[in-house]
């Protein structure tokens, strides 16, 4: 087995974990410069993009059903009450909230206000998820250098 079988048979454990927007979210929320670097919400949106194309290339999903269905949710609860009619993703609609660049601030406050409407939250429960934990293999051993 090479390196990179050993990597997807590992990373594909990661299945059982499909929802992990939130768990992440939740870590993100409580020191998002260790994560991102700044804290710009498209910086974020970014961060995200980047990381559901990572799960792609490894077979996982990129979002659950549930996360997608969340964020579309989300981005038309935030279309609402900036009452626009453009389609401009959750980072648009925040950054004509606050252009600063902390915005990401206002990126958590609302999502959570988005999330208590629904009797979710990012909580530090969940944040202990992330990042999720894969079991080392038993037939697999670091390369030899």
């Amino acid at each position: 087995m090479n390196d990179l079988e050993f990597l997807r048979g590992e990373y594909m454990a990661l299945k059982s974990m499909d929802s992990w927007l939130l768990p992440f979210l939740s870590a993100v929320r409580k020191r998002p410069g260790m994560y991102m670097g700044d804290e710009r919400v498209r910086t974020l949106a970014t961060y995200l993009r980047g990381y559901v194309e990572a799960r792609q290339d490894l077979g996982l999903p990129g979002f659950s059903e549930e996360e997608t269905g969340l964020m579309e949710e989300f981005e038309r609860w935030l279309a609402v009450k900036l009452k626009s009619k453009r389609t401009l993703g959750f980072a648009g609609h925040i950054d004509l909230m606050d252009g600063s660049e902390k915005n990401v601030r206002v990126f958590f406050a609302e999502f959570e206000r988005f999330l208590s409407e629904r009797g979710l939250a990012l909580t530090d429960e969940l944040a202990a998820r992330w990042p999720p934990v894969v079991p080392a293999s038993k037939n697999w051993s670091p390369p030899e250098f």
